[in-house]
C-alpha cells in the first residue's frame, strides 16, 4: 500500500516512522488541511519530515520521531487506524523513540491501541477531548494520569475508573486494529 520512494538512503528505523506517519496521514479526515498541506513526503532529503506540522524530531536534520504533536488540528476518524502500518512490536510501539503523543481535541473515536502502552519513552499521553472507548492501556514504564483521557465517556480502567463486566466483554470481542 505504501511505497518508500527508492532514493531514500535511510537506516530501518527511519523508514519506520515514514510509513508510520504516511499511514497516519492517510487513515485521517483532515477537514482544516493542516496535515495535506505540511506532510509532503515527495521530499528525499534528511530530515524533511522534521518539518512537518505536529512532528518534533530527535535532530531537525533526521528522519527520526520524537514526539507527535496533534491536538486541536479538527482530525477525524478512528484512534488513527494508520498506526496498523507500523509494524515493529505490533503497531505504534514502532515508534521506540517516541516522547510525546498529544492528540487532544480532536473527533477521534475507537480504542487506544494497547501497545501504546509499551513504549519505554513515553512521557506524555494525551487523548482529551475525543470519542475513544475501551479499556486504557497499561503503561508499564511510565504513569499517565488520568486527565490524560479526560473527556471520552467510553474509557476506562486504570487509572480511570474499572470497566464493567459488559464493557470486557463487549471490548473482548470487538476487533481491535492494532
Amino acid at each position: 500500500m505504501f511505497s518508500l520512494l527508492a532514493t531514500f538512503t535511510v537506516t530501518s528505523a527511519t523508514e519506520t516512522d515514514l510509513s508510520c506517519l504516511k499511514s497516519i496521514r492517510d487513515s485521517m479526515i483532515d477537514p482544516n488541511n493542516y496535515l495535506s498541506t505540511t506532510w509532503n513526503f515527495n521530499n528525499n532529503t534528511e530530515g524533511f519530515i522534521c518539518r512537518f506540522r505536529g512532528v518534533d524530531c530527535w535532530h531537525p536534520d533526521e528522519n527520526r520521531v520524537l514526539n507527535l504533536r496533534l491536538s486541536d488540528l479538527g482530525l477525524k476518524g478512528q484512534f488513527p487506524l494508520g498506526l496498523e502500518n507500523c509494524t515493529s512490536l505490533s503497531g505504534i510501539a514502532n515508534l521506540s523513540f517516541l516522547n510525546d503523543l498529544k492528540l487532544d481535541n480532536n473527533n477521534l473515536a475507537g480504542h487506544i491501541p494497547p501497545q501504546i502502552g509499551q513504549l519505554d519513552r513515553m512521557k506524555v499521553f494525551t487523548v482529551t477531548s475525543n470519542r475513544l472507548s475501551g479499556p486504557v492501556p497499561v503503561f508499564t514504564h511510565n504513569n499517565i494520569p488520568a486527565d490524560s483521557f479526560a473527556n471520552n465517556t467510553g474509557l476506562c480502567g486504570k487509572p480511570l475508573d474499572s470497566c464493567s463486566i459488559h464493557q470486557m466483554k463487549f471490548f473482548t470481542h470487538s476487533k481491535v486494529v492494532l
